[in-house]
C-alpha cells in the first residue's frame, strides 16, 4: 500500500483535533513549496482559455438567492451604502475638528 492511500485510509478515523493539525500541517507544506494551488487542490488556470472555463463553471453554479431574496438584499445593499456614506461624512468633519 502506498503511503498516500495509507494516509487516506487514515483520515476518516480522525478526530476533529487531529483533523484540524493535519490540515495546518498541509497549509505549512504547502506554503513552504510556494505551491500555487486552490483551496480545492486545484492549480489556479494559467492560460485565457482555462480561465474562461473556469469562470463559465462558475457561472453556471445555481444562484444562492432567490429572487426575492435578491431583490431585498439589493434594497438592503443600497441603503446600507447611504448609511455607511453618512457616516463616513460625519466622521469625516468630526476628524478635521481635531487638527483644526
Amino acid at each position: 500500500m502506498s503511503t498516500l492511500a495509507e494516509i487516506e485510509a487514515v483520515l476518516p478515523k480522525l478526530s476533529l483535533e487531529e483533523l484540524a493539525r493535519v490540515e495546518v500541517t498541509l497549509r505549512l507544506l504547502l506554503h513552504g513549496r510556494d505551491a500555487e494551488v486552490r483551496f480545492d487542490g486545484q492549480p489556479w488556470p494559467s492560460s485565457h482559455e482555462e480561465i474562461a472555463a473556469l469562470l463559465a463553471r462558475m457561472d453556471a453554479l445555481p444562484s444562492l438567492f432567490t429572487p426575492e431574496e435578491a431583490e431585498r438584499f439589493d434594497a438592503w445593499h443600497a441603503g446600507e451604502r447611504e448609511r455607511q456614506k453618512a457616516l463616513f461624512q460625519n466622521g469625516g468633519d468630526n476628524v478635521r475638528t481635531l487638527f483644526t
